[in-house]
């Protein structure tokens, strides 16, 4: 009788570890098309089991799938399986691509949600320069910019003077890395792809009304043209799973005790640096008193 107790025991605590774990992370993103495409970096959502898109008005979609992904350049675009999306859009996206070359010394902006939560739920503006055409090692498809950025600003747009989407956040230096090992601490070294690899991903999808729109806001003053770029800037909420293998701990003896020893569960990283909470799905508009 002994013995079956155990084996029941030994059967219940391996189950017990075969729970998957998960964590939570979101990003930014931003809307390519009102029918439902949203841009945004591939690490966001990476291995994303389940992804949800809150709109600045506070909608929230969870039928969202990856339509096209450039994983070498670390880009993806969405798409939104709801035709309510497009109804909160007064206009179509005024995002355009730019026409001219992205040249160093330029002044240019980015919108995001940096730090998640922690700083709340609506876009940030970020401005700066271009501080160079390459990334590190002289990567030619990156843009190092001096717009200070934080985790949850990846996959936001990089806007240049005119309006125009001249790049994509992907990153930025590991400030402890180079503390640790260099005992420095980088400062507004940041970077993003250069915004032509994602046309490129854009004409895999044939949506050729989002590469050929006119520029409606390179006349416009700065404050102009964040006002009328934030309703078009998301957050990208994430579920990833963080442990997919089954953890077996040694079967006990006869005199093990009935409990796990301390110190064996197992604790999942965050992914990021924020955690958030996956939200009730609607389409209703939040209307703030």
């Amino acid at each position: 009788m002994r013995k079956r107790c155990l084996a029941l025991l030994v059967g219940f605590w391996t189950l017990a570890l075969q729970v998957m774990v998960y964590a939570d992370g979101s990003g930014t993103g931003f809307v390519l098309s009102k029918a439902g495409l949203i841009a945004t970096a591939y690490h966001v959502v990476e291995g994303a089991m389940a992804i949800q898109v809150v709109t600045s008005d506070g909608r929230i979609f969870s039928a969202v799938s990856v339509a096209s992904k450039d994983i070498q350049n670390d880009l993806a675009i969405l798409r939104i399986q709801d035709t309510g999306f497009a109804g909160g859009f007064q206009t179509e996206s005024p995002l355009v691509f730019a026409s001219v070359s992205t040249r160093m010394g330029q002044e240019c902006f980015t919108m995001g949600f940096p730090l998640g939560e922690i700083m709340g739920t609506t876009a940030r503006l970020s401005t700066g320069v271009v501080d160079s055409l390459r990334g590190l090692q002289d990567d030619p498809r990156l843009v190092q910019i001096s717009n200070p950025v934080q985790p949850g600003n990846s996959g936001g747009p990089l806007f240049g003077p005119m309006g125009d989407l001249i790049g994509i956040v992907v990153s930025g230096l590991n400030a402890k890395y180079f503390y640790e090992r260099a005992n420095i601490i980088p400062e507004n070294v940041n970077f993003a792809i250069k915004s032509v690899y994602l046309r490129a991903l854009v004409e895999t999808l044939g949506e050729d009304s989002i590469l050929n729109r006119p520029n409606s806001l390179k006349a416009l003053t700065r404050e102009k043209q964040v006002e009328l770029v934030t309703p078009f800037v998301v957050r990208i909420l994430v579920k990833t799973p963080m442990q997919s293998q089954i953890q077996t701990p040694p079967a006990p003896s006869v005199n093990s005790p009935s409990v796990p020893p301390a110190g064996s569960r197992f604790v999942a990283p965050v992914r990021g640096e924020a955690r958030v909470e996956f939200m009730k799905p609607t389409t209703k508009k939040i209307v703030n008193n």
